[in-house]
Order: C-alpha cells, then structure tokens, then sequence
C-alpha cells in the first residue's frame, strides 16, 4: 500500500473519530442547557444560556425556551389553561419531560415569575372551579 494510501485511511479514521467525539459533545451541550434553562426557571431568573450555543444547536427540534412556548401557548388558547393542558401542549411541541427534574415544577415557576413580571395571570374560570392561566392580552370567557 502506498504512503497516500495509508495516510487517506488515517484521515478517515481521525474523521470518523471527531464527527463522533462531536456528535457526544453535542448532546452533552443541549442536556446541559436544558439543565440550566429548568434551574433558571426554578430559579425565577430568565434563561439566556441558549444564545451562547452555536447556532446549530439553538433550536435544533423547532422549539424555543420553555417561557416562550408557554406565552404562546397562552397566547393562542381561547380559554385559560391549567398546568397539565401546558405540559401536554410542550410535550407536543417536542419538550421531552425527562430531560427535566421536575417538569410540572419548571412550568409551575415559570407561570409564576411571568405573573410576577406582568405577563400572565391566574384566573378562576366561572362554573368550574378550577384556576387557569392566561396572559394579560386575553380576556376570561
């Protein structure tokens, strides 16, 4: 075999090797930010960790952060929505719940701070008895 022969299976090896070693790298990277993104809500802080990952791995199933998905979750509902409706509606949109400790927690304090900051509230649906959450812009039917 001739030296370029043995050097071009080399290369192939180290490629092969690195586009594993990065493809590992990778997912350690959106575990982690979904481990910081599930913290800072439980945390009451806003979650900027998304914007100092590449740009390939911001957004790689089509979903935002938690709270952006909840607000427009909230944002699209006819009606107020209890917690386990939300939860369904992320899970839909591709949040796996066992990437976080305590899903129902991180959607729980999520609300909570929004309503601290104005952007949601909780209301009490008539005739149900049952709290829901809407965002400001939406009236209660």
């Amino acid at each position: 075999m001739s030296d370029y022969k043995k050097t071009l299976e080399r290369a192939r090896r180290e490629l092969a090797q690195l586009l594993k070693q990065r493809e590992e790298l990778d997912q350690r990277l959106l575990k982690l930010q979904r481990s910081i993104e599930g913290l800072a809500a439980l945390c009451g802080e806003e979650d900027h960790s998304r914007e100092s990952l590449p740009e390939d791995l911001r957004d790689p199933n089509g979903e935002g952060s938690i709270t952006e998905s909840i607000l427009g979750f909230l944002a699209n509902s006819v009606v107020p929505a209890k917690v386990p409706e939300i939860r369904n509606a992320l899970k839909e949109e591709g949040f796996d719940p066992d990437k976080y400790s305590n899903f129902l927690t991180v959607i729980h304090n999520t609300l909570h701070r929004l309503a601290r900051q104005g952007q949601v509230m909780k209301v009490r649906l008539p005739g149900q008895g049952f709290w829901g959450w809407t965002t400001r812009s939406t009236k209660p039917s």
